[in-house]
């Protein structure tokens, strides 16, 4: 399994994900889908998830995390920074670190990791 490296305070949170992943065909009109996904952790700059396909690291992808106590939607961009199998071959952990993007609600997710560090 690949090395956690933990630089920043973490919550342990189980919120839904939902990444566009394009497929090979670009002039496809269906080249577009969703992989859903939970979360296993949160920061500030990134996600530890578990997923059910691999995904290339380096790979960015457009997501949306649903935040399951507010129902709220936040719409950010992520990089894979590392993926490594799961226990007894039930999917993949991944790394997502976010990017700082115009257009996406990366000052609200931040905001909202904040709010929750502090409930301790």
């Amino acid at each position: 399994m690949a090395i956690f490296n933990r630089q920043e305070p973490r919550l342990d949170r189980n919120e839904t994900i939902y990444i566009e992943v394009h497929t090979a065909y670009p002039a496809s009109p269906d080249n577009t889908r969703l992989v859903i996904c939970n979360t296993l952790d949160l920061s500030a700059n990134g996600i530890r998830a578990l997923i059910d396909e691999k995904l290339p690291v380096n790979a960015i992808y457009q997501l949306c995390v649903e935040l399951h106590e507010t129902t709220e939607r936040l719409y950010l961009v992520a990089q894979v920074k590392w993926i490594a199998d799961a226990e007894e071959g039930q999917g993949f952990f991944v790394g997502l670190a976010f990017f700082e993007s115009d257009d996406t609600d990366i000052e609200r997710w931040k905001t909202y990791i904040a709010a929750e560090l502090d409930k301790g």
